[in-house]
C-alpha cells in the first residue's frame, strides 16, 4: 500500500485514520497471510485499537446513556446519576478492537504490543538507527 497524505501537516497523521486503516487490513492484509492461523503483531497506535461500538460516553446526555443501555438489555436504575449511568457502560462495553474482531473471524490472532516498549517493534528499531545517522550526517556537515 502507497499511501500519500492530502493535509498539510507535514506527515501522515493529519490523513490516516481508522477507516484506512481497516480498509488495507481487511482487503490487503488478511486475504493475503500465508497460514490459516497467523499471529498480527501490531503497536498501540489509536487507529489500530477503534473498538466495534466506538462510542465517548463522557459526551453523551444522560438520556442517551439510558437509551444506550436499553437498547443493549443493561439493567439500570431511573435514580442512578450520570456518573453511576457512565461506569455501567464502562463495565459492559466491549472495547475489543475491531480488528482483533475482523482477524478472529478469518481465523488469525491480534497481539498487541505492550505499552512502553518499542525494542519489541523493530520498525521502531530501525528508525532509532534512520534518525541517529542522519543526526550524525548533519553533525558532521556542520560547521557554524
Amino acid at each position: 500500500m502507497i499511501f500519500e497524505g492530502k493535509k498539510s501537516s507535514g506527515d501522515y497523521h493529519g490523513s490516516f485514520n481508522f477507516k484506512v486503516f481497516q480498509d488495507w487490513f481487511t482487503k490487503n492484509l488478511i486475504p493475503n497471510l500465508p497460514t490459516k492461523k497467523s499471529c498480527i503483531v501490531i503497536d498501540r497506535a489509536t487507529y489500530h485499537l477503534v473498538p466495534k461500538e466506538n462510542i465517548v460516553v463522557s459526551e453523551m446526555r444522560k438520556l442517551e446513556i439510558q437509551t444506550w443501555l436499553t437498547e443493549h438489555e443493561i439493567p439500570w436504575e431511573s435514580y442512578w446519576l450520570k456518573p453511576k449511568l457512565v461506569e455501567v457502560i464502562a463495565d459492559n462495553i466491549d472495547k475489543t478492537p475491531l480488528v482483533s474482531q475482523i482477524a478472529e473471524q478469518h481465523g488469525h490472532k491480534v497481539l498487541i504490543l505492550p505499552v512502553h516498549h518499542p525494542e519489541l517493534n523493530p520498525i521502531e528499531l530501525v528508525w532509532g538507527f534512520a534518525k541517529n545517522e542522519c543526526a550524525r550526517q548533519i553533525h558532521k556537515d556542520l560547521s557554524l
